[in-house]
């Protein structure tokens, strides 16, 4: 058995691990723990009736069984707090979650996500698009079939599915980071043009005036601005610290979307001097419109590489300026951790036959 602890604002949470073949129940407190002594101590495994309602059960409430190969949890509120406002729901979620005795994590398969009708945009209302119109400039990629060859660096979680069994990528080098590619192909049912440039910090500020945008969660959100405004001589570089979200209601408001990653790399190969390793301007990698998710873990494609380059590790993600074949798949956390001084976004338009 191994436990974990957790404590805030007279909360207390400890997380058990029963690395065991076989279930334990019994105490795992101490009889003398203060937590044992004074407010509400609850197992948050096979919750029974009378916890949900308040009720103080007549076992030990110290108990908990936790299942072989599995995991359990057990809640402290002190006396004198009062119960946090998710506590409810968080007792009565697992009564509707059949139990697996199964504690494995079995394979499945990531498919990618449609992109949404109405895009996020926070706590407004889906923005208006001010404008039907592509920029000027922006490269236009032909409708019909496609076949692609994209380059990636091999890591533990795999590429378009799940992490690979450790065989594969053990011993480390020369198994795992190193460089491998793959084939896509697909159909263009429309014209689509793609934004020649990354969004800057002064039409995101646009966007920001005319929409009153505010992203659900703020976390890190246009970090790099002071006072919620460009930082002065910035204006013209690519906006940064937004997350799929933000890229995603700009772009709908642009009368556009992002990209999808083929859409990317079809216009960067068709204009490697605007999306390759030698394009003007700051380089950041971009957001695309290639989110995939297997249930458990989400996750988006990103292009295009940046200038910043962590040095020190293999672990790092690769930095540097890419061609456009070159793709980084991106673990979405959600919380707004995602959001980083080196990733932006460009927008995309379908064009009208």
């Amino acid at each position: 058995m191994y436990a974990s602890r957790w404590s805030l604002d007279g909360v207390t949470l400890w997380t058990l691990v029963n690395r065991g073949a076989t279930d334990y129940t019994g105490r795992v407190l101490a009889p003398d723990a203060a937590e044992r002594s004074g407010g509400r101590l609850t197992p948050l495994t096979d919750v029974p009736d009378t916890q949900v309602a308040g009720v103080a059960p007549a076992s030990d409430t110290s108990e908990v069984t936790v299942p072989g190969r599995g995991i359990a949890a057990l809640l402290h509120v002190a006396e004198g707090t009062p119960d946090p406002a998710w506590l409810p729901d968080l007792l009565t979620a697992p009564a509707a979650v059949p139990h697996d005795p199964d504690a494995r994590f079995p394979h499945r398969l990531a498919r990618r996500v449609p992109a949404p009708t109405h895009p996020v945009s926070g706590t407004q209302a889906a923005p208006v698009a001010h404008t039907s119109g592509r920029p000027a400039g922006a490269v236009v990629v032909p409708a019909g079939e496609y076949v692609l060859t994209v380059r990636y660096r091999a890591r533990e979680t795999g590429m378009y599915q799940g992490a690979p069994y450790v065989d594969e990528w053990k011993p480390l080098p020369p198994r795992l980071h190193d460089a491998r590619t793959l084939q896509r192909d697909g159909v263009l049912a429309t014209p689509v043009a793609v934004a020649s440039a990354e969004v800057t910090n002064a039409q995101f500020a646009e966007f920001l005036a005319a929409t009153g945008y505010v992203p659900a969660v703020r976390h890190r959100f246009l970090a790099h601005w002071p006072e919620g405004r460009p930082p002065a001589g910035e204006a013209d570089r690519p906006v940064t610290f937004v997350d799929l979200d933000d890229a995603r209601a700009y772009c709908a408001w642009a009368g556009g979307r992002l990209p999808t990653e083929d859409e990317w790399q079809l216009a960067g190969e068709a204009r490697p001097d605007l999306f390759g390793v030698d394009r003007p301007g700051p380089a950041v990698w971009s957001w695309t419109e290639s989110e995939h998710s297997d249930g458990r873990t989400r996750f988006v494609m990103l292009k295009g590489g940046s200038d910043h380059g962590a040095e020190g590790s293999d672990w790092y993600v690769e930095g540097g300026r890419h061609a456009p074949d070159y793709a980084v798949k991106l673990l979405v956390p959600g919380l707004g951790l995602a959001r980083s001084a080196a990733v932006g976004f460009r927008c995309a338009w379908e064009v009208p036959a």
